[in-house]
C-alpha cells in the first residue's frame, strides 16, 4: 500500500498537471515548462512517483511509422524496429488520429507496456527518447535554465507547428496521455483501497 506523503504528492502532481493542461487545446505558450517537471516527477526521476506507487502500470505504445512496426515492449527493448526517417514528426499531426475519444500521440488500440520500455520509445528519432524530451525540457527549460540548448532540443526547437516549436506540444501531449493514465489508475487504486 503507497505511502500517505507520496500517494498525496502523486495526488498533487495530477492537480498541477490538469491545471497546467486546461486553458486551450495546445495550452498556454509556457505550461509545457510546467508539465515537463510533472512528468519528471511521475516518470523519470530516481525515485518517481509512478513506479514507487503503482509498480505495475503500464502506458500504451507511440503512433509512429516505422519500417517494421513496433508492437510489443520486446521490440523497443531490443531495438527491433527500423525507423522509416533520421527525423520524423510524431502522429500527433496527423488529423485522421485527432479526436475526443484517444490520445493523438499514444496507440490505444495496442496493448500496454512497462514504464521503463514506454520511456524508451523513439519520439523523432531512434536516439531520441520520450524520457530525453521529458528530461531535456525540464533541465533546460523547466527546473534549470541554462545558457544553450542542447544539439537535440535545437533540432526540435526549429520546427514549428501552431506556432509553437514541437517539442513543446509533444510536452503537452504527453501530459494530457498521462494525465489521463493517471486518473485510470488512481480510480481503480481508490475501488481497491476502498
Amino acid at each position: 500500500m503507497p505511502d500517505e506523503k507520496s500517494y498525496a504528492d502523486f495526488k498533487a502532481a495530477m492537480e498541477i498537471l490538469e491545471t497546467s493542461l486546461k486553458n486551450r487545446p495546445f495550452t498556454s505558450k509556457e505550461m509545457y515548462r510546467v508539465v515537463a517537471t510533472q512528468l519528471s516527477i511521475l516518470l523519470c526521476d530516481k525515485d518517481a512517483l509512478i513506479p514507487r506507487l503503482f509498480p505495475d502500470a503500464r502506458f500504451h505504445l507511440l503512433y509512429i511509422k516505422p519500417k517494421k512496426e513496433m508492437e510489443s515492449e520486446k521490440q523497443i527493448r531490443k531495438n527491433q524496429y527500423k525507423l522509416s526517417f533520421s527525423f520524423y514528426i510524431p502522429a500527433l499531426f496527423e488529423n485522421e488520429r485527432m479526436n475526443n475519444k484517444g490520445s493523438r500521440l499514444f496507440n490505444i488500440s495496442k496493448p500496454p507496456i512497462k514504464l521503463n520500455y514506454w520511456l524508451m520509445q523513439p519520439l523523432f528519432s531512434k536516439d531520441f527518447t520520450i524520457r530525453d524530451l521529458i528530461k531535456l525540457v525540464r533541465d533546460k527549460e523547466g527546473a534549470h535554465s541554462d545558457p544553450k540548448y542542447p544539439r537535440k532540443l535545437k533540432i526540435t526547437n526549429k520546427i514549428f507547428l501552431n506556432e509553437d516549436a514541437i517539442h513543446k506540444l509533444c510536452i503537452n501531449e504527453i501530459g494530457r496521455y498521462i494525465l489521463t493514465q493517471c486518473k485510470n489508475i488512481d480510480k481503480n487504486y481508490s475501488k481497491f483501497k476502498g
